[in-house]
């Protein structure tokens, strides 16, 4: 277990990371790399480094690397491989490939860069070493090593110093992000005890009603609708909305207040809808729903990630009132902007997906269910592997639809297949004896159909995380 700084005898760490309290509330990095020295050594390759900088700035990230590494190899042969302006070089590199979402190749360079700063033992070096170890964790985490990222967070808590101006800031930012880690890991205890130590700091130090307090408060709600505590869920998020409301409030309408609040109150908003359709006060969650879309349009316009996410839920509110061809729509337009976005593949988009092939087979319309099933197990067998239970609960989906269109082979072979995976065989078994009985009657079979749906099927609202990453 980490050592806990204190802070104000109190520690902290939360999902929702608001800018709101200023520069100081993430670690800034540099990667700008061509600030002329007074040594004009230092300015070897300088032209390359503005060059590298200006790809840089305007989305050129292959270009930005070809000028960084002429200008890095420039600088290790007339200043040496052990020189700070080398370092520098390495960073900003690691930072284009980190853009390019080539996450090992910027680790590698992080990593470089990091054991050249930490030969020098000037402040600067120290604090330089401290940002990279944020980058390394936040690419270890877009890597889906979580591990590694925590590991990365425990060494950048441990060079904090209690005299820094933006101690209790940047350990609020780095506890955040380990409470993500630790969340996505589904280790719900740490991502609690991280999210609580947050909210203990930022009380303290900012306040009760500071827009960061009420992030870290919808962060620890997001842990208790995890674990199926709804209420405790409810009461966090109805706390943080509060916060959020009352500082919009002070300042209407939306597009005259700090973009960042407004994000975090879309997010809350989504959460409070998910919590009502899980009371089945789906009008009520409706509500909420469209109010955030109506929000993150306005921030981020008509195609975005986070919008696709307001879509799904406002189809899954339509689903569970058997709303299908509401549910239908708005699952579309989620798949529609996912498309044009080019996030094909991502696990949005095999939610999505699988969303979709569930109307359909609740329309009845079994070919077009079976076509989103196949095209959901081969994007998770590429991301998870042969022997993830989402696939198991993927093809015992597939199954139930294949006895639908009495495709009896593929029926058997798809539950075997899932039974294989899911270790479930006593169900499974019994299931296929009455599935194989010809004469158990429709009843029978619906009920089973029923049952297994309710054994295997996915939560239908995916928790909401919004996670602000490093920046650059």
């Amino acid at each position: 277990m980490w050592e806990v700084i204190s802070c104000c005898q109190n520690d902290i760490c939360t999902p929702i990371l608001s800018p709101r309290s200023g520069n100081n509330s993430q670690p800034s990095l540099t990667f700008n790399a061509s600030t002329i020295s007074e040594d004009p050594m230092e300015e070897v390759g300088l032209p390359f480094m503005e060059r590298g900088d200006s790809h840089f700035r305007h989305e050129r990230w292959g270009d930005a690397i070809e000028c960084y590494d002429i200008a890095l190899r420039m600088k290790r042969a007339a200043l040496g491989s052990g020189h700070m302006s080398v370092a520098e070089t390495l960073m900003v590199k690691g930072h284009a490939y980190a853009k390019m979402g080539r996450y090992l190749d910027a680790i590698e360079f992080y990593e470089n860069s990091k054991t050249v700063f930490a030969e020098h033992e000037d402040e600067d070096s120290c604090s330089k070493v401290q940002d990279i170890l944020l980058c390394i964790a936040s690419q270890f985490g877009l890597a889906g090593n979580y591990s590694g990222a925590l590991s990365a967070y425990e060494k950048s808590l441990l060079l904090l110093k209690n005299e820094q101006e933006d101690y209790c800031l940047s350990t609020a930012f780095i506890l955040n992000s380990m409470g993500i880690n630790y969340y996505k890991m589904d280790d719900m205890n740490g991502a609690m005890r991280s999210y609580v130590q947050a909210l203990q700091v930022q009380r303290c130090y900012l306040g009760d009603e500071h827009p960061d307090t009420a992030a870290t408060l919808h962060n620890i709600g997001i842990v208790h609708f995890k674990t199926g505590d709804y209420d405790e869920a409810f009461n966090c998020y109805s706390w943080a909305i509060r916060i959020i409301r009352e500082g919009m409030e002070k300042d209407p309408p939306y597009d005259k207040i700090n973009p960042e609040d407004n994000i975090t109150y879309a997010a809350m908003l989504s959460s409070i809808g998910v919590i009502h359709s899980k009371r089945k006060k789906h009008v009520v969650a409706l509500r909420c729903f469209h109010q955030a879309l109506e929000i993150q349009k306005s921030i981020f316009g008509e195609e975005h990630s986070e919008i696709t996410k307001c879509y799904n839920n406002i189809g899954n509110a339509h689903f569970e009132t058997s709303e299908f061809e509401e549910a239908l729509k708005y699952y579309k337009l989620s798949a529609d902007i996912q498309n044009h976005l080019k996030l094909k593949g991502s696990e949005g988009m095999t939610q999505t997906s699988l969303n979709i092939a569930r109307v359909y087979a609740q329309q009845e319309k079994y070919l077009e269910s079976i076509k989103m099933y196949k095209e959901v197990l081969k994007q998770q067998k590429a991301d998870l592997g042969e022997n993830h239970d989402a696939i198991g609960k993927t093809l015992k989906s597939m199954s139930i639809i294949y006895n639908k269109l009495g495709n009896l082979d593929n029926a058997v072979e798809a539950d075997v297949e899932s039974t294989h995976i899911l270790m479930n065989e006593n169900i499974s078994n019994e299931w296929f004896g009455m599935f194989v009985n010809t004469s158990a009657s429709k009843n029978e079979k619906d009920d089973i159909d029923t049952t297994r749906q309710k054994t295997f099927e996915f939560d239908d609202f995916p928790s909401i995380l919004y996670e602000f990453q490093t920046p650059f």
